[in-house]
């Protein structure tokens, strides 16, 4: 008897087993479920049987990528690769039941075999399915080829978050309207200047966060950011080993009064300034001196980045890097008064400092700056790694 049962206690398991549960779920929860899938394999799920055939069209998240890097050897089968891509993306916006998108990622790695009209025309199609009839609450765009989104894009009512990475052009950008717009990242775009930065920041007046990513190549002279809504900076300019251009000057203003957290990661800027940081509460700070590619001399630049710690003299946590020592150190060494007029951190409570073997002797002129410190970190590392900022350009 007890044989019998134990067999059929197993059978009930391997029947439990073989039930399709998940076809059992509700449409709303299915979809849900589809939604963490790339949208290709979301779309591949119509062959499972008649109940999913249809579940694809009412995902409310896209995550899209070409995927045909890798078919660049074959000239015939990254051509068919490339038309195939763009007829899906015609379809998909054809065959959706449900026009209302929440979020919209699109990666395109190639460029492709069209003028830069045809490319306004598809990208025009495609963007305006999603984002305008959509109501899309989140766009992440990165196009490794020189492309104009659609005008349209720029007046989105309810976009909460937009992202761009890549060769996306910005030079007839005239007004910009995000109402709803709380995170702006802007990365490695090769086209963006100074002029764009303005008009996206002044068409989002909730915006709460930045991220500003540039690269060595880029033309730009000067960067202003100025935003009343702004709490969360965060900026990376890279420019090692990179050819630079001595005619002028490049400078970095920051004018957000309301800003409550800093990362400012800066090896391009010769001049740096930090308007009305009274509500300023963490920085962490990666800048230096460059010799042989500032055109500003090493005591200008010290006295600059004194000037800059007063700015922000009102923290209550802050990180220095190895870099950040150096300047100091340059400074101490050549006997330059900038280092005597190192401001009073009234409300520091936490410092972190990352610093080689060699310039640990210079740490008690800082901390003498520091009088309620509660929590000191001390980072030794054996050398300069100049490697470090190339991968801070990845990262």
């Amino acid at each position: 008897m007890e044989e019998t049962a134990s067999g059929d206690n197993c059978q009930n398991l391997c029947e439990k087993a073989n039930e399709d549960v998940i076809s059992e779920l509700h449409d709303d929860i299915l979809c849900y479920l589809l939604s963490f899938l790339p949208t290709k394999s979301a779309v591949a799920t119509s062959i499972l049987c008649t109940r999913w055939r249809n579940l694809w069209k009412s995902v409310t998240i896209l995550d899209i990528h070409d995927g045909i890097s890798g078919y660049y050897k074959n000239p015939s089968t990254y051509k068919e690769r490339k038309m195939n891509f763009v007829n899906f993306m015609d379809r998909l916006f054809i065959h959706r039941n449900n026009p209302s998108i929440l979020k919209f990622r699109l990666r395109l790695a190639q460029s492709y075999d069209f003028s830069a009209n045809a490319w306004m025309t598809h990208l025009s199609r495609w963007i305006s399915s999603s984002a305008i009839m959509g109501n899309v609450e989140e766009l992440i765009f990165s196009i490794n080829f020189p492309v104009r989104l659609p005008e349209n894009l720029y007046c989105c009512e309810k976009l909460v978050a937009l992202k761009l990475h890549g060769h996306i052009r910005f030079d007839n950008l005239q007004s910009v309207s995000f109402p709803s717009l709380k995170a702006l990242h802007l990365e490695h775009l090769r086209m963006l200047n100074n002029t764009a930065i303005k008009v996206l920041l002044s068409g989002s007046p909730a915006l709460e966060e930045l991220e500003l990513k540039m690269e060595g190549r880029d033309s730009r002279r000067s960067v202003h950011v100025c935003s009343l809504s702004l709490k969360r900076l965060i900026i990376r300019f890279i420019c090692i080993f990179v050819p630079y251009d001595h005619r002028y000057r490049k400078k970095l203003t920051i004018d957000t009064p309301n800003l409550e957290f800093l990362e400012l990661v800066d090896f391009a800027s010769e001049e740096l300034s930090m308007q009305r940081a009274d509500s300023l509460l963490q920085a962490d700070l990666c800048f230096g001196y460059q010799t042989d590619v500032f055109n500003v001399g090493i005591e200008e630049y010290a006295n600059m980045v004194v000037q800059f710690y007063r700015q922000i003299s009102g923290v209550k946590t802050l990180s220095l890097s190895n870099f950040n020592i150096q300047t100091l150190l340059g400074a101490a060494v050549s006997k330059f008064p900038c280092l005597g007029n190192l401001p009073t951190f009234r409300n520091l409570i936490h410092l972190e400092v990352r610093v080689g073997d060699e310039y640990v002797w210079i740490l008690p002129e800082i901390l003498q700056c520091c009088s309620d410190l509660e929590v000191f970190v001390l980072i030794l590392v054996s050398s300069i790694d100049i490697n470090r900022i190339n991968d801070l350009s990845v990262s």
